[in-house]
């Protein structure tokens, strides 16, 4: 048993270094390791292959061992050849050459004698401390020095003729020089190549003489398996880490190929077995146990293949190969588990093997992403790695739940089903009795006996697979299971909210239609349990879209969920748009049939053609269907044309209270137009209840487009007048309005009656608060009278006018008395100024011309009578209810003297005119020899108009 204490290999953990042993009876190792601190690692080192190629030697790490201490206490074998130390130096500080010849010399020569025997190497450092005085240094100039016997006395002892003893001065501050450690280091290097060559060479020899026996039926596997691993440490202590990694690929192969299975049995029976130990060499004594099977059968496959890939991970660990270690840990996994299942009491319903490929895979991934974690870019590949540790260990933790009945069944999320069961807070329980068994890692064995810390544990490895996942880019419908696992887990537990968000970041990718219906029944039901009805609609709209994998009566059941939430939510549900909600593209497909093309006139009349074609699984009842354009153009001009936000929302004509039919069905839309642009369809809303559906009915480019365009005024403005006004009288003019295809705004018509030209009468003057009668007839017929308010010379139209509605008015007016209007014409205008339903302002202007007369007509006829003329002139009152009045009156010619011309009417003044009967007036005009040959008579009358009782009198004077 000595042998197999050896072959523990206490300190494999420095297996990273080669080992010098060091004598130091003088107490300076302390001094020496200080003063060598700066020099490690050991760079440029070559060794020669058995073939005699040269090759370089990685950094080499030193480890100075006492030269008694324990690790270094062995029995000479072949298999522990790997142990022994690289160099061997003895330190000699003593500067008394008498001390030197009675004791030192010997107890050199007793260290090296063991060591010859050995072949060995060795190195024999003297040291001296401290600063030299003159003294020192001229004494040691005439006589042998310690150092000077130690080189004449063992310089050549072995037969290889190699400098073998230097000398170090520590602690002088008079000596500077570095080449001293050089030499040192120098002399070092050759030793530790030279013993490194030698233990490669004896291992391989070993190793080839195994080999070639292995047919030999005493021949051992795990024998062969020894020294080969012996020469792995020799490369690995040295640095050549690949070589030692290339041992133990070809022992795996060896192994495997079924060279030592026959005499191993597999094991895994032991306590604690069921905690892997991919990474742990130390876990057990495997290196005894190999030796122990190499003898009488110790270790068992279970162990020994833990051992060797623990081994191999060791050495790409300290490569920092963490990729081809993750590669290799998935690879050994998947057939080891597979040999775990194939013995019958670590099938795959069991908790050992559950438990012990759970926590092989989580020691592994915690190692990769221990160190992923101090990289800036992780690979793609080594992430992937790690996600499907972490993957297999959540799958694990599946088997575990179900075995502990720790993981609730997953509920059928079949809402369509009337006896679909809501999980309570009791978890569901297993069809089987819970397992007794009880893991060894900590961890793990917690959480099978808590609810609470299982489902955390489930959580977090399921998060850090999905974690790892993200980076690749790959795996996605496994992303989503993951997720859907969670939330399933919640759901069980009654935690819809947190189900909710989980099944909401679960991105399903395109095709999985499966995994897509489960996540969105799931979906469905939290949202119902939740109340949160605006996420419930659109997760029955998904469910209610025609799909083939869908079945009739579910699209069915979920339609009538959709009708049932919407008209009875409490609050508004809101609007669902298809950009949000893709499914009702699929539910609802429209069409405009029918568009104007050509532009239209604002305030025209606008009808549309809509085809719409439903797929939803019944007819619908629609409360309001509704379309909507919006605004086309360019919002710049170095701009190409695109949708106008600001003008969104042109609402056409709704319809109310229809049904929608499954299939298609064709709707007419009619709508003024009154906003000018051009316009496009923007989308079809379907209200139901207290939610309403939105289509987008935007296209690039669009599908049809209409323009609307400013409007012409049609307003017909008509003024009749007599044929003249009788100066002094009141008379009425009409004005006749026909508005056509034109429409009048409400209380927005105003009438201004002016004047043209050089007129300065005005003729429109009504008092603040007059009442001016008005007749409107309507398109049908109808008349209405009412009436219109005056002030000065405007008029304010009451009401709104539709289209082909004709106003009539008659306004009184009163000429002023002056005869010098006599025959004068008046111009004057009728403004009508107002806003159309479509908010556009007009002004329309209508000319017209009075001619004003006096208010009688005056009638002449002249006869000669003995020499003399007598002229009659007849009168008639023009006025049709006012008096005229004759004050004075006489016969005027210029060209005669006045008392010529002599009136003979012998009337009583003044004289009264009524408005029908005529008055005859008559002159008699003396004959004279010098009377002119034409002359020109004129009536001068004095007059004056009393129109009506209280009203003044107005007095004129002109000669007609």
């Amino acid at each position: 048993m000595a042998l197999v204490a050896e072959l523990l290999d206490p300190y494999d953990f420095l297996n990273d270094r080669v080992t010098v042993a060091y004598s130091d009876d003088d107490g300076v190792w302390q001094h020496l390791s200080d003063a060598l601190k700066p020099f490690w690692p050991l760079r440029g080192m070559q060794w020669k292959t058995k073939p005699g190629q040269q090759q370089l030697l990685p950094d080499v790490n030193v480890r100075f061992v006492p030269a008694l201490d324990s690790s270094l206490q062995f029995a000479p074998s072949p298999l522990n050849t790997y142990l022994k130390p690289s160099a061997n130096v003895m330190l000699v500080a003593s500067e008394d050459t008498e001390a030197y010849k009675k004791t030192i010399k010997d107890r050199i020569a007793n260290w090296l004698h063991p060591l010859q025997d050995k072949q060995q190497e060795w190195l024999i450092v003297h040291i001296t401390l401290g600063t030299r005085n003159l003294g020192q240094q001229i004494s040691n100039k005439l006589k042998r020095t310690v150092y000077d016997r130690i080189r004449s006395d063992f310089q050549n002892v072995f037969t290889v003729k190699r400098d073998r003893i230097c000398q170090l001065r520590l602690r002088d501050e008079t000596f500077k020089s570095t080449e001293q450690f050089e030499e040192f280091l120098n002399r070092l290097k050759d030793c530790i190549v030279v013993s490194f060559e030698q233990c490669v060479y004896f291992h391989e020899d070993e190793i080839k003489r195994s080999h070639d026996q292995r047919m030999s039926p005493h021949w051992n596997f795990c024998h062969f398996f020894l020294l080969k691993e012996g020469l792995a440490f020799t490369y690995e202590r040295i640095g050549m880490l690949s070589d030692a990694l290339v041992k133990y690929e070809e022992l795996e192969a060896m192994f495997l190929s079924g060279s030592a299975t026959k005499s191993m049995a597999f094991g895994g029976t032991d306590p604690g077995d069921d905690f892997a130990a991919l990474l742990d060499t130390k876990r057990k004594p495997y290196r005894a146990l190999i030796y122990e099977n190499a003898v009488s059968g110790g270790i068992k496959e279970f162990d020994f293949r833990q051992y060797l890939f623990s081994r191999r991970a060791k050495l790409w660990a300290a490569s920092g190969k963490y990729l081809p270690l993750a590669k290799a840990a998935i690879e050994f996994l998947q057939r080891f588990s597979k040999d775990l299942a194939a013995h019958e009491e670590f099938s795959s319903n069991n908790p050992f093997r559950c438990c012990w490929i759970y926590t092989a895979v989580i020691e592994v991934a915690q190692a990769c992403e221990k160190v992923t974690e101090k990289m800036k870019n992780v690979p793609a590949e080594l992430s992937e790695c790690i996600a499907h540790l972490y993957l297999t260990a959540r799958r694990k933790l599946d088997a575990l739940g179900a075995l502990y009945n720790l993981l609730p069944c997953r509920p059928s999320y079949d809402a369509t089903s009337a006896t679909s069961a809501h999980p309570s807070d009791d978890v569901v329980a297993a069809a089987q009795p819970a397992s007794t068994f009880e893991p060894t890692y900590g961890p793990l064995q917690g959480a099978l006996q808590s609810a609470e810390l299982f489902d955390r544990l489930y959580i977090e490895v399921s998060n850090k697979a999905m974690n790892h996942f993200g980076p690749s880019g790959t795996r996605q419908r496994t992303l989503a299971n993951l997720k859907i696992d969670i939330a399933a887990l919640h759901f069980a537990r009654g935690r819809y909210s947190q189900a909710e968000g989980e099944l909401k970041s679960a991105a399903v990718p395109d095709g999985w239609f499966v995994l897509w219906h489960l996540t969105r029944r799931m979906l469905a039901e939290c949202q119902r349990l939740l109340d949160r009805h605006y996420e419930y609609v659109n997760s029955c709209l998904a469910l209610a879209a025609p799909t083939h994998e869908l079945r009739t009566t579910e699209r069915a059941f979920y339609f009538d969920e959709l009708l049932r939430v919407s008209r009875l939510a409490a609050e508004p549900i809101g609007t669902v748009n298809s950009e949000t909600s893709p499914a009702i593209g699929q539910l609802l497909q429209c069409t405009i049939t029918e568009m104007p093309s050509q532009p239209v006139p604002l305030g025209a009349k606008l009808e549309f053609k809509v085809t719409i074609h439903s797929t939803f699984p019944k007819d619908l009842s629609v409360d309001e269907l509704r379309l909507s354009l919006v605004g086309y153009g360019r919002s710049r001009e170095d701009q190409p044309p695109a949708y106008l936000e600001s003008s969104a929302g042109t609402v056409f004509s709704s319809l109310r209270g229809v049904v929608l039919p499954t299939g298609p069905s064709t709707w007419s839309f009619e709508r003024q137009a009154d906003v000018v642009g051009d316009f496009v369809p923007d989308d079809l809303l379907v209200a139901v209840g207290k939610c309403a559906l939105r289509l987008s009915l935007r296209a690039t480019p669009p599908a049809a487009r209409l323009s609307v365009c400013a409007s012409q005024p049609t307003m017909a403005v008509r003024v009749r007048t007599p044929e003249c006004l009788l100066l002094g009288a009141t008379q009425a003019i009409g004005l006749e309005i026909e508005t056509r295809s034109d429409t009048i705004a409400a209380d927005s018509a105003r009438l201004l009656l002016g004047t043209d030209g050089e007129s300065s009468h005005k003729l429109f003057d009504f008092a603040p608060g007059t009442r001016v009668a008005l007749a409107v007839r309507h398109p049908d017929g109808r008349t209405t009278d009412t009436s219109c308010l005056a002030s000065g010379d405007e008029l304010q139209l009451p009401g709104a006018f539709g289209a082909d509605t004709s106003l009539s008015l008659m306004l009184e007016l009163r000429t002023p008395f002056s005869p010098a209007l006599h025959n004068a014409l008046h111009a004057g205008y009728v403004q009508l100024s107002y806003t159309k339903e479509t908010r556009e302002a007009f002004s329309h202007r209508t000319p017209f011309v009075l001619r004003l007369s006096l208010p009688f007509d005056a009638v002449s006829h002249t006869t000669a009578v003995q020499h003399r003329l007598l002229t009659q002139v007849t009168l008639q009152s023009l006025l049709g209810s006012a008096t005229l009045e004759l004050r004075s009156f006489g016969l005027v010619c210029p060209q005669l003297p006045a008392a010529s011309v002599t009136d003979v009417t012998r009337c009583q003044l003044p004289l009264s005119l009524p408005p029908t009967p005529k008055a005859s007036l008559l002159f008699l005009q003396a004959s004279s020899p010098k009377f002119p040959a034409s002359a020109m008579f004129s009536v001068e009358a004095d007059y004056c108009v009393r129109p009506s009782p209280g009203t003044p009198d107005l007095f004129h004077r002109r000669p007609p």
